[in-house]
């Protein structure tokens, strides 16, 4: 985004945020865009995985409208899911162990999206991850 766009944007952001800030200030302004009208029933995360040394699986996401994700995973050996992390900022880092040092390990990751104390959508695609020695 070029620098005056950006500025412009940060400014129409304090104006909307101002106690004195009517609808009528916005249409004036020419500052009131479309209103977003995504179901987050309907959604689910996008997952993303990057493979480290020593085991470390890096998960970024991405969380739409959504407080953050809750990211599932599941090793070798393992038949349920096991709940890893809430997170609320992108990137969150697997830092787990391997189960036998040396060996490499299998790792399936998934996420669904939460508000509050609640999940919402659907449940991402399971991603795959070979975590490394």
């Amino acid at each position: 985004m070029p620098p005056a766009k950006k500025n412009a944007s940060l400014l129409a952001g304090r104006i909307k945020k101002s106690t004195t800030y009517t609808e009528e200030d916005g249409k004036k302004l020419n500052i009131i865009g479309p209103e977003d009208t995504t179901d987050m029933t309907q959604e689910q995360p996008t997952l993303y995985v990057i493979i480290h040394a020593n085991g470390v699986v890096e998960i970024d996401f991405n969380k739409m409208l959504a407080e953050g994700v809750h990211i599932y995973g599941l090793r070798d050996g393992e038949t349920v899911f096991t709940l890893l992390a809430s997170a609320t900022h992108a990137t969150y880092i697997d830092n787990r162990p391997l189960l036998v040092p040396g060996k490499p390990e299998t790792r399936q990751y998934k996420a669904v999206f939460f508000i509050g104390k609640s999940e919402i959508g659907l449940m991402s695609d399971i991603v795959v991850a070979i975590a490394a020695p």
